[in-house]
């Protein structure tokens, strides 16, 4: 509402749009955030922040090129476009160029691309420096990370705090071949059942 009276007030300035566009974003709206976004592009065509945001939405409509094009113009925008170009490397499957772009974020997602990428201590390090209180993916991670290392403990006690935190999880974990070599151990089903 806040954001409709500004932009009723002020229809000539982008950052009502923008705005009222990234709250739509956060409630999952990406085709009314990008509608709103194009709107204060046209008021503003090279406003990094807009280009970031429309980047934003053609990735979570699968369109990975526009979403490239749309990063590259928002150079400059900082870590929140290194943070897109880091999650569309990693969709892409340019791990070392995921780990480069997210640098030392706090992001999970930088846990992963270093999983991806193979560097199993760095990705535990990332992870445990993640400052995302309560994120299930975190703690996923670590769970892999854990499986992958033979760390049991830090595999089943990531795991059943993801799991606590996303109990959705655990038909993912069940099936995620990461765990396969536990599939058969009691104490992980008893975690997924």
């Amino acid at each position: 509402a806040i954001y409709n009276s500004f932009m009723k007030q002020f229809p000539n300035d982008w950052r009502g749009y923008n705005n009222a566009g990234m709250v739509l974003v956060k409630q999952g709206k990406t085709a009314d955030a990008k509608s709103l976004f194009e709107k204060a592009e046209k008021l503003s065509n090279n406003e990094p922040i807009i280009k970031n945001n429309l980047g934003v939405c053609a990735l979570k409509e699968g369109d990975l090129a526009k979403a490239e094009t749309y990063f590259g113009a928002a150079s400059g925008a900082g870590d929140a476009v290194n943070n897109n170009l880091g999650i569309l490397s990693i969709i892409k499957g340019d791990y070392a160029k995921a780990v480069k772009y997210l640098g030392d974020s706090d992001s999970p997602n930088t846990g992963l691309a270093k999983i991806l990428a193979g560097d199993n201590n760095g990705a535990l390090k990332s992870l445990e420096n993640c400052t995302w209180e309560g994120c299930y993916w975190k703690e996923y991670f670590k769970a892999v990370v854990g499986a992958r290392t033979a760390k049991e403990n830090l595999m089943y006690e990531s795991l059943e705090k993801a799991i606590k935190l996303k109990p959705e999880l655990k038909k993912t974990a069940a099936t995620d071949m990461e765990f396969a070599k536990f599939f058969n151990e009691a104490k992980f089903k008893e975690i997924v059942k």
